[in-house]
């Protein structure tokens, strides 16, 4: 062998025959504000691979709008080096996820009613609608030109798109009902007289009635028919009120005639002798009162009369000028001269020579009681009396002129012996009156005689040790009681009346309290300044200081009392007065405030909601809508106002719940009025 060796080649081709290996994933995508939305290769790729390399991928659709909003199937094609290509599918879902927009929406609208309506007929321009898709629908609960009722509507839009994505929009309608009512039928002036016993009359009317576009709330007058009118001009008014409280106001006049005359009574014809005459004015009665009574003729009363026959007539006339007269005749005589027995005197024998004046008219003659005194000539005024019996001696001197009345007069001629000794009586005093009585002893033998030393009084009778006295003085007064027998040294005694007027005493009106707010007393008397007064509040047991003028309860009055206090001056003299305290112990509602800060009434304060008996309550106030404007159960008195604004007048309506210890619960409903 020589070791050669031959050889050959060959080519080996090698074939790629695999394959890429898809990989998908499902994405979501959105639509723009164009409606337009679009993916890329990336977004669908879930991470394909090849053996070898991939040299393309590719989609079948890249680019999507409104017409495939929902899941959508796209390819993914993969080409690797060699030219091997496969595909896999993967979900797009697309969404619109863009609101539709309500241009134009329109602003709040106030008007008012439509005339003779209780509402009214309301127009708006309709806004528009964009979407990036397309509108579906534009729906309203009210449409232009619907009938909207007297308060606050509200007017709401709702756009929705293809999609049913939605946007809203609202406006509200405000219908004011500015149609006042209307009263009809008001009468006319009424013209009536008094009744014959009355300054007025009973009148009554036909009540009007009041019509309004929506409601009338209330009719209110300051009269009702059959109400007793005085004499004179009466103004009657009616007010309508709607539920918007509107008004209609409406008058007429009542006028009352008096058409009786007054009535006027004189006396009888009188026969008199004396030179003057008084007598009683003419009594005048009216139904409505008489203003004057005036004498037209004649001599007035207590003046001079002649001698001859008199007229006297009286007009009376009352208040409304009605008329009526009456009159009588005042005849005089001529009257006897006057008697005139002389100067009263005491001596000591049993005759005396007595000095009566001579009558130039008439005839006068002596007498006495006493029918052991003789007269030497009775019808001689200087005549001799004898037979004088001891002690007084009462002889009188008549002078008579026929038809007159006679002219009498006594002298008294005491036969004397020594007066009893005077005891004027113990000293007094007299409290709130300007009367008593003096208290001498009674004269055995003498006439005893009561004189005013200081002060002024009226003595009643002088001469009775146990007169009465009148119109004492306010401070001392001093009598002096004396005894005299004529000729014998008189005995005299004096006692001293010291008068004090009670002091005044005012506790004031009966009050009402709440148990927790307790109560002051005060007494007002015109002593107050007045050294030595003194003060006793009873029951004194609630009272800090029972001995003071002004004193409060020493804590909260449980039940209603009744305090009596005494007002006691230097003299013992005490003046009283009483004033009820009532304690309310349940609370109470106020039906109506004035919140107009005068700082009276301005708030609605519930009193005793914090009682012991309550456990708990609520209290809510709501206005004629429903709505609710203040709720607590921690009350404070309210001020009329709802989110910080003051409420206008009108009613409002509460519910006040109230869980009590033994009752249980209770609802109080009713209404409240806030008057600005």
């Amino acid at each position: 062998m020589n070791g050669n060796i031959d050889s050959a080649s060959a080519t080996v081709t090698v074939i790629d025959s695999i394959k890429p290996t898809v990989l998908t994933q499902n994405t979501t995508i959105y639509l723009d504000a164009s409606g337009q939305a679009s993916i890329a290769v990336v977004d669908i790729d879930n991470g394909s691979l090849d053996n070898c390399a991939i040299q393309t991928s590719s989609l079948d659709s890249t680019n999507f709008d409104c017409s495939e909003v929902g899941v959508n199937t796209v390819w993914l094609r993969v080409t690797d080096v060699n030219g091997n290509i496969d595909s896999a599918s993967a979900t797009v879902t697309v969404i619109d996820s863009i609101k539709p927009i309500i241009l134009n929406c329109p602003n709040d609208i106030v008007v008012n009613n439509d005339l003779g309506n209780c509402s009214a007929i309301v127009n708006w321009l309709a806004p528009n609608t964009v979407d990036n898709c397309s509108i579906d629908s534009l729906v309203v609960n009210f449409t232009p030109g619907s009938t909207f009722n007297i308060g606050v509507t509200t007017v709401t839009y709702i756009a929705y798109d293809s999609n049913n994505n939605t946007d809203t929009c609202s406006f509200t309608v405000t219908v004011i009902d500015n149609e006042v009512p209307v009263i009809l039928n008001i009468p006319s002036d009424i013209t009536v007289n008094n009744d014959s016993i009355s300054c007025s009359v009973l009148v009554n009317w036909t009540l009007p009635q009041a019509n309004d576009n929506c409601s009338v709330d209330s009719l209110v007058s300051n009269f009702t028919p059959g109400t007793l009118f005085p004499v004179g001009v009466t103004v009657v008014e009616y007010i309508a009120y709607d539920s918007s409280m509107n008004t209609d106001t409406a008058r007429f006049t009542i006028t009352v005639n008096d058409s009786i005359a007054p009535q006027i009574e004189c006396q009888s014809d009188t026969v008199i002798c004396e030179n003057s005459f008084t007598f009683n004015l003419p009594v005048g009665t009216d139904n409505c009162g008489v203003l004057s009574i005036v004498q037209v003729e004649g001599i007035s009363s207590g003046q001079f009369y002649p001698v001859g026959v008199t007229l006297n007539k009286f007009i009376i006339t009352d208040v409304n000028g009605n008329l009526d007269s009456c009159s009588f005749t005042v005849t005089r005589d001529s009257i006897p001269s006057n008697a005139n027995a002389g100067v009263n005197s005491n001596i000591c024998i049993d005759t005396v020579i007595l000095a009566a004046n001579t009558p130039t008219i008439g005839v006068g003659s002596w007498s006495s009681i006493s029918t052991l005194i003789n007269f030497d000539d009775p019808t001689n005024s200087s005549t001799i009396a004898r037979g004088l019996q001891r002690g007084a001696n009462r002889l009188i001197w008549s002078i008579n002129n026929g038809v007159c009345a006679a002219s009498s007069d006594t002298v008294i001629v005491t036969f004397d012996e020594e007066p009893t000794i005077s005891n004027a009586g113990v000293d007094q005093i007299i409290c709130d009156d300007n009367i008593g009585a003096l208290n001498g002893n009674n004269p055995v033998v003498g006439i005893g005689t009561w004189t005013l030393l200081q002060g002024s009084a009226t003595i009643n009778n002088p001469n009775n040790p146990a007169t009465t006295i009148s119109n004492l003085s306010l401070g001392a007064n001093r009598f002096e009681w004396t005894i005299n027998n004529g000729t014998c040294s008189a005995s005299t005694d004096i006692v001293e009346i010291i008068r004090s007027d009670n002091p005044s005493a005012d506790a004031g009106p009966d009050v009402s309290v709440f148990r927790e707010d307790g109560v002051t007393l005060s007494v007002f008397s015109d002593s107050s300044n007045a050294q030595g007064v003194n003060y006793q509040w009873q029951p004194s047991m609630f009272l800090d200081d029972p001995m003071s003028a002004t004193t409060s309860s020493n804590n909260s009055l449980e039940e209603t009392t009744l305090f009596i206090v005494q007002v006691i001056n230097q003299f013992g003299c005490i003046g009283t007065d009483s004033i009820l305290v009532t304690v309310v112990n349940d609370f109470t509602l106020p039906t109506a405030f004035t919140p107009n800060n005068d700082g009276f009434n301005d708030t609605w304060e519930i009193k005793n909601l914090d009682s012991e008996e309550i456990i708990s309550y609520r209290v809510s106030v709501f206005d004629n809508f429903g709505l609710e404007i203040f709720s607590t159960n921690n009350y404070q008195p309210w001020d009329g106002t709802f989110n910080g604004q003051s409420l206008p007048s009108g009613s409002y309506y509460f519910i006040i719940e109230i869980v009590r210890q033994n009752s249980g619960k209770k609802v109080e409903t009713g209404s409240i009025t806030i008057l600005r």
